[in-house]
Order: C-alpha cells, then structure tokens, then sequence
C-alpha cells in the first residue's frame, strides 16, 4: 500500500489477486482494475462457483455468505512442533517455549487415584454399594460449605427421564462460624472444632453414612498432598 495516498499498488494486487475483493473503488485506479481483470479473466473462468471470489460491486467490502465464499476449501494445517522436553507436553504452533511447565520449572505433584477410592466407587461389596448410593451425601459432608441454588424440581424426578440438575437464578455457598454455637458441628467446623471427635462428629450429620466408608475417606484426605494440610 502506498503509504503517500493509501492505495494498494498495482504490482502488489497483481501478485495477490485476493486483494481485488477488499478494495475499494478509490483505492484502485481505473487502469489497475482494467490490468488486473485482463490478466485473471482464464483464471475466473475456470474457478467453481463455490470458490469464485465474490465481486466488489460499489466498492462494499462483501459480508455474509459472499464473505463465507471468500474462505478456502483447502484446510489450514499449521506446522508441527515438537513436544515439550521436560513434561512432553504437546505444542502447538506458536506457542511459547514458557507455556507448559515454563522449562522443566514447573513441576506438579503426581496425584494418583487412590486405590480405596477405586474400591468404593467400583467395588460390589455392601459398603461401596452403600457409598455410591448416598455419594451426595458423603460429598456433602466432607465439604467446607453448604450449596443454596433455586432448581427446577420437575427435572430432578427420575420418573420423568434422565436426571437433570438444572439451576435457575444465582447460586449460593453458605459457610458457618468456625465454632458452632450449640448447634451440631457441619462443614467448615468438621475440620477445626472437636478434632478428637471427628469421626463421631461426622456420622452424627446423617444416619445414611457408614462408619467404615468415612475412615477411609478421612485416611485418603490424609495422605492427599492437597488436602494434608487441613
């Protein structure tokens, strides 16, 4: 483009004759237009109709599906790269070097499923049946707030198909004091109020949870780096 009058040069829109759909009529001269149809006028005839560039009647830039006419066929594929030599992460074009694990730097703790964990969740005894049965229950226990959410009941009965947990409106976390004040100890409390009892002070949340299921829990956030140090 000149940078004087800001027009596109001829001898650039010759070499790119994708440029013809974009430019105005101001910005090519009539002799340019004149040279640059005369020399692709075999080329247009030969093109399909699906990826013939659309035609810059009045100078309009083409929007649409004349815009989407302008768009290959052919697919972009971008280069390929190698993966990461520190955490064989993959790497896509252009991306930095940084990205992933800022050049072996970064180095995240390998948490592994937890084998009592896999237990409860696919196991057949009565305990892990019990477990995957009341699973909101357990979950409910061991978190550190309550969920408050208006929903939509009609979803949630399984006599109506699938079921849906569908939220309407804002959602809510309630947290408690961190000392319960003569109430039943519940979330947060669990972890810092009474820890002598809390194995006892987590059954007495609800008769649904089993004693067993709940030590097992209790040693896996133990041993969890994540969650060791509540």
């Amino acid at each position: 483009m000149c940078m004087n009058c800001f027009k596109f040069l001829p001898q650039n829109i010759e070499d790119a004759p994708e440029l013809l759909a974009f430019a105005t009529e101001y910005q090519i001269s009539q002799q340019c237009s004149k040279s640059i149809a005369k020399t692709h006028k075999g080329n247009k005839r030969s093109r399909s109709a699906r990826t013939q560039k659309p035609h810059n009647k009045g100078g309009k830039v083409p929007d649409g599906i004349e815009a989407l006419k302008c768009i290959s066929n052919e697919p972009d594929i971008l280069a390929s790269k190698p993966n990461c030599s520190y955490c064989e992460a993959k790497k896509l074009h252009s991306e930095t070097p940084n990205f992933c694990c800022s050049a072996g730097q970064i180095v995240l703790q390998q948490n592994k499923f937890s084998d009592i964990l896999i237990e409860l969740y696919t196991g057949h005894s009565a305990e892990a049946l019990s477990f995957r049965t009341y699973v909101r229950t357990y979950n409910n226990m061991f978190a550190f707030t309550s969920f408050g959410v208006h929903y939509d009941k009609s979803l949630c009965r399984r006599t109506n198909g699938i079921y849906t947990f569908k939220v309407q409106g804002q959602t809510y976390h309630f947290i408690k004091d961190l000392i319960p004040h003569e109430q039943k100890t519940v979330y947060l409390q669990l972890y810092f109020h009474d820890t002598e009892h809390e194995l006892e002070n987590r059954l007495a949340t609800s008769e649904k949870l089993t004693e067993s299921a709940v030590k097992k829990i209790m040693h896996v956030m133990e041993s969890n780096p994540y969650a060791s140090f509540l």
